[in-house]
């Protein structure tokens, strides 16, 4: 079933919205639109499911996982992700203050999985609102409980064919969760097969709508999420030989970046070194690079996390992560 959907996601994901480009939608959270208050759409259960959603706490131990596809040829340069959440009782002004996120090589639950983005320590959350949606049981559409957020950060990636797994960990400033709703159809009950990390046992186990009806109708779910590319950043750009040395990471005063890549040429198309924070300010840059070795200065740049982009002429050649840290 999950396969079905994965394929159709692919499909029809790709859509430009804001100079953004949504490489993946993982599925729907809506099946009652404009039904809500105030016109608001729902994400309602039916058809005996009774979870309204999963723990996805940071600060407790959780991590929720869920697996895409890049398709045969294709390369996605992903530049961020968004995830959905609530904190029951929150009203519509978001609580969400923390995002973390990653990205595996494969099942969460094989212990040879190997991080290839992002981490689970760094809080990478740049935005956050309601998203017009509400989570309620199949009844009360009425219901303003549980008021669902979109949450977005960076989180940078390019991932070549193959099946990836989107880890992630949310929290807020409420006492309850947060937790992740999960993807909803109008009729189908079974959308995935995503996993949760259960601190108490320590295992990552599959996530069951153990529903109303009995076993015989539990039904594995999804979770929605978004993998997006800044469409103005021209992250396609890259140079698939080039590699950076970032040294030390985290930043004290100095940092050392050696550039290796054999179409480089820097004597005659210098590049550019751009720092950006999270919300993508530019808050540092170095400018006519003809060395493949130089030096990054912290200059007055407070603690924190930081972006760097690698740009020669119009193209992007590569970008990253670092931290500054005393």
């Amino acid at each position: 079933m999950k396969k079905f959907y994965s394929l159709l996601a692919t499909v029809c994901a790709i859509a430009t919205v804001n100079a953004q480009t949504v490489l993946y939608d993982n599925g729907p959270l809506v099946n009652n639109p404009g039904m809500g208050f105030n016109g608001a759409d729902i994400s309602s259960l039916h058809d005996g499911l009774n979870t309204y959603g999963n723990n996805a706490s940071h600060t407790i131990g959780y991590f929720i996982a869920d697996d895409f596809t890049v398709p045969p040829g294709a390369t996605w340069n992903i530049d961020s992700v968004a995830l959905y959440t609530y904190q029951t009782g929150s009203g519509i002004s978001s609580t969400i203050t923390e995002l973390y996120a990653y990205i595996l090589d494969k099942d969460p639950s094989d212990p040879t999985a190997t991080i290839i983005a992002g981490d689970s320590v760094l809080n990478i959350i740049a935005d956050t609102f309601w998203s017009g949606i509400y989570r309620t049981n199949s009844t009360n559409w009425a219901s303003v409980d549980r008021p669902i957020m979109r949450v977005s950060g960076g989180l940078l990636a390019s991932l070549t064919a193959g099946t990836y797994w989107l880890v992630w960990s949310i929290d807020g400033t409420s006492a309850s969760g947060p937790w992740c709703p999960p993807i909803n159809f109008p009729v189908v009950t079974i959308t995935g097969n995503a996993k949760q990390f259960v601190p108490a046992t320590g295992l990552w186990q599959s996530v069951i709508d153990t529903a109303t009806a009995g076993a015989a109708d539990d039904a594995p779910q999804g979770f929605p999420f978004q993998l997006i590319q800044d469409a103005s950043s021209g992250i396609a750009n890259y140079s698939s030989d080039l590699s950076i040395s970032f040294y030390p990471n985290p930043v004290q005063t100095t940092a050392q970046i050696t550039l290796q890549g054999t179409a480089l040429n820097l004597s005659q198309n210098p590049v550019t070194f751009i720092v950006t924070d999270i919300t993508g300010r530019e808050v540092a840059q170095i400018n006519n690079i003809t060395a493949n070795q130089f030096e990054f200065k912290r200059g007055s740049l407070k603690n924190g996390t930081y972006i760097y982009k690698l740009v020669q002429g119009e193209k992007q050649l590569k970008t990253g992560r670092f931290n500054i840290q005393n």
